[in-house]
């Protein structure tokens, strides 16, 4: 009968070793010395330039755990500051990882209307409005 339990919890080993290395990279995301860490004139920089206030826990790296299919899992790792983000695949078996997409996304937030179907943002607004004047309150 333990054996028996021991096979089903087999399943969960990789699960498991997700979480614990999701926690061990925030762990040394969180623990990376980072420039200009006791320099109090952050208060005064711009917004845009202010780590702290761009992410609230002013990491400059996140990880974000994730389920790649149904028993394959990984993590995102995600730079705010420069807009990349990679996905890794974990190989626990093999003890590997495997970056499975790379991208840089900066460029993707300009776009306003791209693999849309129909309607698109535009034929709704023409629909809404349809003379092209100003709008009714």
């Amino acid at each position: 009968m333990e054996a028996g339990r021991f096979q089903s919890l087999r399943v969960f080993f990789p699960v498991l070793w997700c979480i614990g290395l999701g926690l061990l990279l925030n762990a040394l995301v969180f623990a990376w010395p980072r420039a200009n860490a006791d320099d109090s004139s952050s208060a005064t920089m711009p917004e845009e330039n202010n780590p702290a206030l761009t992410n609230p826990v002013g990491a400059q790296i996140q990880v974000i755990p994730t389920q790649i299919g149904p028993s394959n899992w990984g993590f995102v790792l995600v730079d705010p500051q420069r807009h990349n983000l990679a996905v890794y695949e974990i190989y626990p078996d093999i003890s590997r990882l495997r970056l499975i997409a790379a991208r840089d996304f900066q460029d993707d937030l300009n776009l306003h209307d791209f693999n849309n179907s129909s309607p698109t943002p535009a034929q709704v607004k023409m629909m809404l409005n349809p003379n092209g004047g100003p709008e009714a309150q």
